[in-house]
Parts: structure tokens; C-alpha cells; sequence
């Protein structure tokens, strides 16, 4: 399927394929054959663990690895939720959230005080709604952990295209 500028996909695939690859390495690197990862102690009991009622419990997780190509998907996926979903699903929050307007955080009068005539609202929302910039960047170095690009100055960084990693 075509889909010209859905870079989520684009972009994700190449990652996603990136991590598949090093998944299977990794896994190559470890087990000769389907057999060795059959008998693997270790990787069995992480299996029966997380899918123990009493444990873990997670729906759809194997039961039990057979061959080195499951073991290669569930790492390759849960490489991928860590990495590249978690940054594609919480990376935009900081465009949004650094726009105070778009998620006040607390107001700074009681709604009580909301006038009750039309045309004085626009500037009580204003001067009540919004934070105060050192309090939007309070928030934000705090959510970012003090690493989001510029805060101080209200700058982003450009972000960089993934090509940049030549995945």
C-alpha cells in the first residue's frame, strides 16, 4: 500500500526492520538451532512466567519458545515498543504541552470568579487560564527531565530526520 508522506510508517519500518535485524543476530549469536532454544531453561521460564495467571499474565505472549524465530519476534517487538512506539507515541507531547494554551495545567483564579458578563470572559480566561511562562517551564523541564532541547529560550531544536542514523 502507498501512503506518501505517512512518515510514522516510513520512517518506523526502517527502524522496526533495523531492530528485527539485530533481534536475530543476537539470537543467531546465542542458539545454534530451533532445538537449543527449545531446551533453554531460561528462556522457558521467562515464557511460563509471563504468561503464569499468577505473574505476569500478559495475553498473547508465547507459552513457550520453539524455535529461534518467535524468540526473534517477541525480542525485535518488545525492543520496538521501548524504542520507537514509546518515542512515537510521547515525543509529540512535548509540542503540545510546551504550547501552554493547549493543556493549562492549573488555574490561577477560582471559577467562581468567572464574570458572568460575555465580554469581560476572553480577558479573565487569559489572565486566569494561562500560566506564567517560568511555571510552563518549571513543568516542562520536569516532564522532560531536563533534557528537552532550549526550554529556557522557548527554542526547539530541529529534530532530526531518521535517515541522519543511516538506518
Amino acid at each position: 500500500v502507498q501512503m506518501p508522506g505517512y512518515l510514522f510508517r516510513e520512517d518506523g519500518m526502517k527502524l522496526w526492520n533495523a531492530i528485527g535485524s539485530f533481534a536475530a543476530d543476537f539470537v543467531d549469536g546465542l542458539y545454534d538451532s530451533d532445538e537449543d532454544v527449545a531446551s533453554d531453561k531460561d528462556v522457558q521460564t521467562w515464557a511460563k512466567e509471563t504468561t503464569d495467571p499468577q505473574k505476569a499474565a500478559i495475553p498473547g505472549f508465547p507459552t513457550s519458545f520453539e524455535d529461534k524465530d518467535t524468540l526473534v519476534k517477541v525480542l525485535q517487538t518488545l525492543m520496538w515498543m521501548s524504542s520507537g512506539l514509546h518515542a512515537a507515541v510521547n515525543n509529540p507531547q512535548y509540542d503540545s504541552y510546551a504550547y501552554a494554551p493547549n493543556k493549562p495545567l492549573h488555574l490561577r483564579a477560582d471559577l467562581a470568579t468567572l464574570p458572568k458578563d460575555d465580554a469581560e470572559i476572553r480577558d479573565w480566561m487569559f489572565e486566569n487560564m494561562f500560566p506564567h511562562i517560568s511555571s510552563n517551564n518549571q513543568w516542562l523541564k520536569k516532564s522532560t527531565g531536563g533534557q528537552a532541547a532550549a526550554i529556557d529560550s522557548l527554542v526547539m531544536a530541529p529534530r532530526l530526520p531518521l535517515s541522519f542514523f543511516h538506518l
